[in-house]
């Protein structure tokens, strides 16, 4: 029987170079998927957590603890045996069955569709907010029909990178999160350099201050919508900031080794936002107030301590600058926890996006 001709050396070696050479690659566009996932809550809830529990720190290491042990649960089960397409349901049905991999894979779907629609309608906010506010631009009337605009014309563009194919969604990914590094380098590039005028001062912003720092340290439960909030509350709200890790092992078709690529890029990508998470918790607990009027008449100047200011003391006020009042999305995810009704949760949540736009525009 003829010896079977496997090639020569060179041939071997090239062939496993390139396996090699593919396996990084797609540990890298794993990584960057599921930190994407991460980073793109986190923007959202981080001035929530950071204004409304001391704890702050606390509730993000125990939250990705949940996720770090999901993960290598996940890395154990992509590890044992081999993976093909189907994502987390191909990964579910292994372990638990067909029909278990099914119905967890279908209301992972529904979610992903809910949560497209809360990201675009907090994107379309962003934007007109700004529109708005430095640019004095409007497209129709500056307000919540500006918000429509926006929020389909973002719609119709992720349709279209979708129906191109997974390899331009791929792509698509990396230029999402250069723009969320992007957002991150200007986030801490503008903690160093402080406030620039009186203004941002009266709406909060101090700068790096050791006073702050242990104020918003200790913790301060307040009330949203007349309920009141305590460590829970907020582990509740906050815990959707830390999800995502799936969107690495759902491209399990895409890769060339996903036994090697999934644990490898999901472990990665935890231990990379959680570091960032707690970093830029306790920079945002050190630069600003939790509540500020943003009158600049009531800032003292002559005091030893400027957070003896008026314009810091909103105990009996309602003040509409600082921590507290700064984010749109966690102040209607709050609502939607404290609901607590699963079967009421879709309808809650359009319902308070849509009084916020009303109430913002």
């Amino acid at each position: 029987m003829p010896a079977k001709n496997f090639g020569s050396r060179e041939e071997i070696v090239g062939k496993r170079w390139n396996r090699e050479k593919e396996t990084r690659r797609d540990v890298r566009s794993l990584t960057a998927g599921t930190r994407h996932q991460r980073f793109r809550s986190f923007l959202s809830f981080r001035f929530f957590l950071a204004a409304s529990a001391g704890e702050g720190l606390a509730i993000i290491s125990l939250c990705n603890l949940v996720t770090i042990i999901t993960g290598l649960s996940m890395s154990a089960v992509s590890t044992n045996g081999r993976i093909r397409g189907g994502g987390l349901y191909y990964l579910i049905s292994r372990s638990l069955g067909p029909e278990f991999g099914g119905a967890i894979g279908l209301m992972f779907t529904l979610a992903l569709s809910i949560a497209t629609a809360m990201h675009i309608v907090g994107f379309a906010n962003g934007l007109e907010d700004l529109l708005r506010e430095k640019f004095q631009t409007k497209i129709i009337d500056g307000a919540v029909n500006d918000t429509r605009i926006i929020g389909c014309g973002s719609l119709v563009v992720l349709l279209v990178i979708v129906l191109v194919g997974m390899e331009w969604v791929n792509r698509a990914q990396w230029f999402f999160l250069i723009g969320l590094l992007v957002s991150q380098v200007t986030f801490i590039v503008g903690t160093i350099m402080g406030p620039k005028s009186d203004d941002e001062i009266a709406k909060g912003f101090i700068g790096y201050d050791w006073e702050v720092f242990k104020t918003n340290w200790v913790s301060k439960y307040t009330k949203f919508d007349g309920q009141d909030q305590s460590f829970f509350t907020i582990y509740a709200v906050f815990f959707p900031a830390v999800t995502g890790i799936v969107a690495g092992a759902n491209m399990s078709g895409d890769l060339k080794d996903p036994s090697h690529a999934i644990p490898v890029g999901t472990l990665a990508a935890i231990a990379t936002t959680f570091a960032s998470y707690l970093l830029y918790s306790a920079m945002l607990g050190a630069v600003a107030v939790r509540d500020a009027s943003g009158i600049i008449s009531e800032l003292n100047s002559d005091a030893s301590n400027i957070l003896e200011s008026k314009a810091f003391q909103c105990a009996d006020r309602q003040c509409s600058y600082g921590l507290l009042n700064s984010f749109q999305v966690p102040r209607s995810s709050s609502s939607c926890v404290t609901d607590g009704i699963p079967s009421d949760t879709t309808l809650s949540c359009r319902h308070r996006l849509e009084v916020e736009m009303l109430r913002h525009g």
